[in-house]
């Protein structure tokens, strides 16, 4: 390991605002989703909280691990994946064996504390490495710009409480941007063994983990290719554990991809069954006409308009939600012109932006515009590139400012989650 990687790393545990920041976050969660459940009303539409209020620890921690996705991540944690039920084909393994992991570990085998606990340890991983990022990558480009306010604000991203809630986000983006840290800013010898190995558990925590193989390509083309007819081979050779690593990552990924799927084929007897659960769902492909699904968010939220103005009650949720959906397409393009216009230096800035493009396609193109703002916050430009582009631009009391009004659409969020209200 190189000194200046293994300082960063020494740092990590020497500043205590590295651990306080992550743990307050966890704190406040805890703190906004549990009282919340004494004052609003749980939505009761779709399965499986119905009425039920929260009213204990015990009933928090119950109802934290059975809203939404973390209802499935919860089943396949406790007896895994089973023909029967093929919507759990849609949701792949790591996070539920991390979470079944600690709960048999530390919880004496109690799957809804070890997915709740599980969340909070990948968003408190996830804080860590993202600072670390974010700290190099200020020193290297000369930024004069606290990290910790950095990691504030990417943390209050609108949609971010998805980094904590048992989700898989977390988890993904810890594991991601470990990949890009170990790849930008550490040494070969690291690079030889954490580069794949970081690929291959990314290719089994969530389906866009494959990715990362559209990402690699490009490194290895704007880095050893180029325009020219055959590949750069001194560089190769000057650079052959680095160059190894990532070919290593690439054939891994693909092949942690193709172990899932294989896995899914012995259990159905279709190879294609998250890719069909998916289009169910109305997550395929339909369009590649991007300007679609955004104009159905629009007709939907004048829908929602007019019948919320001849009484519909309910439709004022629903105006809230397409809101959202907005702001988190909004979030995307942002990011997309702010990553050009003020950060397109090199290979770095790049593979970031091709690993978020590539990702938010599919969901862009489907026929559902559905979790659009949860995977918009989830995009590297949306969360390296924004705070950076914000703290460049604003003094430092007008960033304290738009940090007060994100915690406050947070807050908000989490409140309606916690409700079982759908935010994606």
């Amino acid at each position: 390991m190189s000194q200046k990687f293994s300082s960063v790393i020494t740092s990590l545990f020497r500043k205590p605002l590295l651990w306080l920041l992550p743990l307050t976050v966890i704190v406040f969660f805890i703190v906004v989703s549990f009282w919340s459940g004494f004052f609003v009303r749980p939505n009761a539409v779709i399965f499986p909280r119905q009425d039920r209020v929260i009213a204990n620890a015990s009933d928090w921690v119950q109802a934290l691990s059975t809203t939404w996705d973390s209802t499935l991540y919860s089943m396949i944690a406790a007896r895994g994946y089973y023909p029967e039920k093929p919507s759990l084909f849609a949701f792949f393994p790591l996070f539920p064996l991390e979470a079944r992991a600690i709960a048999t570990v530390f919880f004496d085998g109690y799957i809804p504390l070890g997915i709740v606990a599980a969340g909070f340890l990948n968003f408190f991983l996830f804080c860590l490495v993202l600072w670390f990022f974010l700290a190099q990558y200020t020193k290297k480009f000369h930024l004069k710009i606290s990290t910790s306010s950095l990691v504030v604000t990417a943390v209050f991203l609108p949609f971010a409480f998805f980094w904590i809630v048992p989700y898989t986000e977390s988890l993904f983006l810890f594991l991601l941007m470990s990949w890009f840290a170990v790849l930008f800013f550490s040494t070969k010898k690291w690079q030889l063994f954490f580069l794949p190995l970081l690929a291959f558990a990314l290719a089994l925590t969530r389906p866009n983990g494959i990715s990362l193989a559209v990402v690699i390509v490009f490194f290895l083309w704007k880095e050893y290719w180029g325009f020219t007819p055959v590949p750069d081979f001194s560089k190769i050779r000057q650079q052959w554990k680095r160059f190894t690593a990532v070919v290593a990552s690439l054939t891994v990924n693909v092949l942690g991809l193709l172990a899932f799927m294989s896995y899914g084929y012995g259990k159905t007897g279709d190879f294609f069954i998250s890719t069909h659960v998916q289009a169910e769902w109305g997550r395929g492909a339909s369009t590649w006409r991007i300007w679609q699904p955004i104009v159905e968010v629009f007709r939907a939220l004048a829908d929602q308009w007019d019948e919320w103005t001849q009484g519909c009650i309910a439709c004022s949720y629903w105006i809230a939600y397409d809101t959202y959906l907005i702001i988190g397409i909004a979030l995307f393009f942002l990011a997309i012109i702010v990553t050009l216009v003020y950060f397109r230096r090199g290979t770095l800035q790049q593979s970031l932006l091709v690993f978020s493009v590539v990702t938010f396609v599919l969901p862009l193109t489907s026929q559902s515009y559905q979790s659009l703002d949860r995977f918009a916050v989830a995009l590297p430009i949306v969360f390296v590139f924004i705070p950076l582009w914000l703290h460049k631009k604003l003094s430092p009391a007008a960033v304290g400012l738009v940090q007060a009004v994100l915690v406050m659409i947070w807050t908000t969020c989490v409140i309606l989650y916690s409700g079982h209200y759908w935010l994606g």
